[in-house]
């Protein structure tokens, strides 16, 4: 503690790996809940976390208490482990206090997602594991509200790795909760459940495996931006379950939306 200073003088890479090796560690949480004040020399937006109440009526319990619970449940991931030390840092601004976990801020994840960006940024993080990051804090408070659908567009977008580990950070963030405020693990276990099976039963999910390609629009006389615009809509349209992804029913969907237009 008494050469925190010192931290001014240390590169921005060697302070990201000592971080890095701090929250993966094994007494990570006892040394964040014990002495918060080494991580807050190196990142002090998280201090104001320290004495804002995660919740209305428990203002014993600090967003900091939370985070360093999150912390201490989650995978040992280094962008998970990111994730969850920096997914609360937007409440700083926004001073949220809540009765229910549920209820927060509608601006908080966006206040999140652009602090972490500062802080990573500043750390020297590489293009991709800030994406990563960024993706989960973002989408954090999305996940239990993801229907089939949008389990299905998440994955489509970002793959399926990145689906698991919001889902991992998700599962943390309400282990991080105390006890009367968590939210049932029934729901994500279905959450989980609908993933798998949109993958082991091979659901489409991916604009790549439309039976329609864009040799194929281009054949058929689409021309330019409108090849990716079509592909889109056939995105759109076969997701929903309105048309099958055969190239058949792809086809006469076009035909009839050119015969409508």
């Amino acid at each position: 503690m008494k050469k925190k200073r010192l931290l001014s003088e240390i590169s921005a890479d060697r302070i990201q790996d000592e971080v890095t090796k701090l929250i993966m560690g094994k007494g990570a949480y006892k040394v964040l809940f014990d002495y918060p004040e080494i991580i807050f020399s190196i990142i002090p937006e998280l201090k104001p976390l320290k004495t804002i109440s995660q919740y209305q009526k428990k203002p014993h319990f600090s967003m900091w208490d939370h985070v360093t619970r999150v912390i201490k449940n989650s995978p040992n991931d280094m962008h998970i482990r990111w994730s969850a030390l920096l997914h609360d840092i937007g409440k700083q601004d926004s001073g949220i206090e809540v009765d229910s976990v549920r209820e927060k801020d509608k601006d908080y994840a966006k206040k999140s997602e652009e602090i972490a960006r500062e802080v990573l940024t500043r750390l020297n993080f590489k293009k991709t594991s800030k994406k990563k990051i960024l993706l989960m804090i973002k989408n954090l408070d999305r996940l239990t509200k993801m229907d089939t659908k949008a389990i299905k567009e998440y994955m489509g977008d970002y793959g399926e790795s990145e689906f698991f580990d919001l889902f991992s950070l998700a599962v943390s963030d309400n282990e991080g909760q105390l006890e009367d405020m968590k939210s049932p693990e029934e729901i994500y276990k279905e959450i989980k459940n609908t993933a798998r099976k949109i993958i082991d039963d091979k659901h489409y999910y991916k604009i790549k495996d439309l039976a329609i390609k864009g040799s194929d629009l281009s054949e058929m006389g689409y021309i330019g931006k409108d090849i990716g615009e079509v592909l889109r809509k056939l995105h759109e349209v076969v997701l929903n379950g309105t048309v099958k992804n055969d190239r058949e029913s792809l086809a006469k969907y076009l035909s009839q939306t050119k015969a409508g237009s």
